[in-house]
């Protein structure tokens, strides 16, 4: 609703919105981050978690249009910078399967989190659940009654492991360069 095709930018006011004289779009980052600039970070998560090359598409067209200001008055575009340099990393996924009140999954969470990857896209859900639409969960099992993680790069996996070293160790793996 907020996206314009013929512009290549997001808006401030939806398109179906009541009618203006002008319709705002101010994608400068100030104290808090414009809308343009969240809408392109969640597009870019929400294409890794669910697998949709055109939100992803959109997040870059934002960017491409708004490149030259970007270039020529980066710090007024902060978040849309850190937004652009998250998408040019090669993305790095986590998938995790366990049972969220179980101190081993939280285990495996904060280990997940503990590693500084650019572009790090984690997702979680209960074990024997289909979690529908999310393709980094479809088909993933605990090992031995045990939560599980699985490091992804681009949908491809590493072995599961269910301690929260070996999840460091495989994604700092995947990070290095």
């Amino acid at each position: 609703r907020f996206w314009d095709e013929e512009d290549n930018a997001f808006y401030d006011t939806p398109n179906d919105g009541e009618t203006l004289i002008f319709r705002p779009r101010d994608p400068l980052d100030n104290a808090t981050p414009s809308g343009a600039s969240l809408a392109s970070e969640l597009l870019i998560r929400a294409g890794y978690i669910f697998d949709n090359r055109r939100y992803n598409e959109l997040a870059l067209s934002s960017f491409e249009r708004d490149g030259d200001a970007l270039i020529r008055f980066g710090p007024a575009f902060g978040r849309m910078l850190s937004v652009a340099d998250r998408s040019l990393a090669p993305p790095l996924e986590v998938a995790i399967v366990g049972e969220p009140s179980d101190p081993r999954t939280r285990s495996l969470i904060q280990a997940a989190h503990s590693i500084p990857a650019r572009n790090l896209t984690i997702v979680g859900g209960p074990p024997g659940e289909e979690v529908a639409g999310i393709p980094l969960l479809e088909g993933q099992r605990t090992l031995v009654e045990k939560p599980t993680a699985y490091v992804c790069r681009e949908y491809v996996c590493d072995l599961p492991v269910t301690d929260p070293d070996q999840l460091r160790s495989q994604m700092l793996q995947l990070c290095a360069p």
